[in-house]
């Protein structure tokens, strides 16, 4: 069994998996792919709860909220094909064109930078 999965038996030797445990967290995944594996899981016919389960295990805890998971369920289920949140509930930005003037004047040296906006 080493000899076929050479990449197993590396892993354990550094101790990221041990005989109890074969779960390997893949961090920091891009959210659109996280929605893939939703959509996937879906229309494999899972239920929201396994799904959210899965994520957790494959992508640690914080992944995604057991509610945001039953929403894009709820969103493929109506029809939705598109995995991209165009939504823009991020972080929205708060640069204004001031504060890109005001910087780029700064870097060339034609002002100093005094005033910075906080909201």
């Amino acid at each position: 069994m080493l000899k076929a999965y050479p990449h197993i038996f590396s892993l354990r030797s550094v101790g990221v998996i041990t005989d109890e445990t074969w779960t390997l967290i893949i961090s920091a995944p891009a959210s659109c792919k996280v929605r893939v594996v939703i959509r996937f899981l879906h229309v494999e016919g899972r239920r929201e709860a396994e799904i959210h389960r899965r994520l957790c295990r494959v992508y640690g805890d914080n992944v995604m909220s057991d509610s945001c998971v039953r929403e894009w369920c709820r969103k493929f289920r109506d029809g939705r094909t598109n995995v991209h949140d165009e939504s823009g509930q991020g972080r929205h930005s708060t640069v204004t064109d001031e504060l890109v003037q005001n910087f780029d004047q700064c870097l060339r040296g034609k002002t100093s930078f005094h005033h910075i906006r906080t909201f």
